[in-house]
């Protein structure tokens, strides 16, 4: 599948295959930071696994309590009864002979859906050859415990092309989470993407039920382009168990591969044994630690629950006092570059700056920050735009207190200024904007 061409649109970017990953998408020419590099429309759509009664159609909360005529499912109203995503499986859910219980919490039965619509879609001979190609992890989605009641429905049915394991394995391992319903999205050329703690390439819905892709940094000519599926400031420890957990694979990603974590020191926690060293885990989360300075071991098991335990303890921090205080205590445990360390400190500075002391403590947390996303997320990410946009107001409004009390000159300040100035044209260039011609284009 090495054809660039869509119709008559020569696109940047071609299908190529790699023995571990499957399909990859590979740059077929130089791509410029900013580019677009793909728009994409769903094969198909539908509830996520764990909701609560929920339209099959819209996917709206469901609270008028309408049902459909013909199969008894939520639905909005005849409108939803008869639309497009219901219409798939309206059929064969009306020859089940048992309901769930639409007023629990969750549902598990909802988790039969979307993979449903993959095994219905495939009738069509067009759809097939597209999903065909994907990749569904099958034989660890079987034995997935949260699956269970939605793969034994699907087992009710008959005449379905693809089995429910497949159906569930394709979106458990390709699909996109809607950010405004508890749905999921599935792309046909998009799934071909790869990912990459340390992306070149991000997406973001746009109008129309479509994707689009846009390159974050320069991409030559014949380079994979790759996208991350994790927010990227979630250090080894975690991260890489988190994406084996819910996208049944092993990332092997420059950043995961490196136990310095590209010099960051991400996961990094400060030697208990000879004080001065740094504690950083070997290749998985199941081995060892060791102090890279006086060389003691440590469990690898007992360095990820206090991990997670600190994350969490820090995730329930709200008050600038509270963040403070646990940024004191940690930094006597934690490496200065360590991931719960960064996390505070966005958090801090995401919170109003009343005084000089707070203006001036932020700016010192800022280049702490900013110093590490440049190397986690390199190129125009959003990121950068929102903390180029917190910089500036912390040294525009620092400025004008320094102006007012004669510690600075207006030249001085008219330099902050124009230094602000710079960097609102570049966040400008890091905020998604969708072009007219694509975002419109059916």
């Amino acid at each position: 599948m090495k054809s660039h061409r869509q119709g008559k649109q020569c696109l940047p970017f071609r299908i190529s295959y790699d023995d571990k990953k499957g399909r990859i998408v590979l740059a077929s020419r130089n791509i410029k930071a900013g580019d677009v590099i793909l728009i994409d429309k769903p094969l198909v759509q539908g509830p996520g696994a764990k909701t609560s009664a929920t339209c099959l159609n819209c996917l709206a909360g469901w609270s008028s309590g309408y049902t459909c005529s013909s199969c008894k499912w939520p639905v909005c109203n005849q409108q939803c009864e008869e639309g497009r995503w219901h219409q798939l499986e309206c059929s064969y859910l009306s020859s089940l002979s048992l309901l769930p219980d639409f007023t629990k919490e969750f549902i598990p039965e909802y988790s039969a859906i979307l993979p449903l619509r993959v095994c219905i879609s495939a009738k069509s001979s067009d759809t097939r050859k597209s999903l065909d190609l994907l990749m569904d992890h099958a034989g660890i989605v079987a034995n997935d415990e949260k699956l269970q009641q939605g793969l034994e429905l699907i087992e009710k049915l008959e005449e379905l092309p693809y089995s429910g394991v497949r159906g569930a394995g394709i979106i458990a391992t390709n699909a996109v989470s809607m950010p405004h319903r508890n749905g999921k999205w599935l792309f046909p050329t998009f799934s071909f993407l790869s990912h990459s703690c340390i992306s070149n390439a991000r997406f973001f819905p746009c109008p129309g039920e479509k994707i689009l892709v846009r390159a974050q940094v320069d991409i030559p000519d014949g380079e994979e382009v790759t996208i991350s599926y994790v927010e990227p400031g979630m250090g080894n420890v975690i991260r890489k168990e988190h994406i084996e957990k819910k996208w049944y694979f092993r990332c092997e990603c420059t950043l995961c591969q490196d136990p310095n974590e590209l010099g960051t020191f991400l996961s990094g926690m400060r030697c208990r044994f000879c004080k001065s060293g740094t504690m950083l885990q070997s290749s998985s989360v199941q081995d060892f630690w060791n102090c890279v300075n006086c060389q003691e071991k440590v469990d690898g098991s007992t360095m990820f629950v206090l991990s997670k335990t600190l994350f969490s303890k820090a995730k329930e921090m709200e008050s600038k006092e509270e963040i403070e205080n646990l940024l004191e205590n940690l930094e006597r445990i934690l490496h200065p570059n360590n991931f719960i360390l960064l996390h505070l400190k966005e958090k801090w500075v995401s919170l109003p700056c009343c005084t000089r002391e707070d203006l001036e403590k932020g700016l010192g947390y800022m280049s702490d920050i900013m110093k590490l996303r440049k190397i986690l997320e390199p190129g125009l990410t959003l990121s950068l735009a929102e903390n180029l946009k917190t910089l500036n107001q912390m040294m525009l409004e620092l400025g004008k207190l320094r102006l007012a009390a004669g510690e600075i000159q207006k030249a001085d300040f008219m330099k902050i200024v124009l230094g602000a100035a710079n960097n609102m044209k570049i966040a400008k260039k890091c905020y998604e904007t969708i072009p007219d011609e694509l975002a419109n284009k059916e």
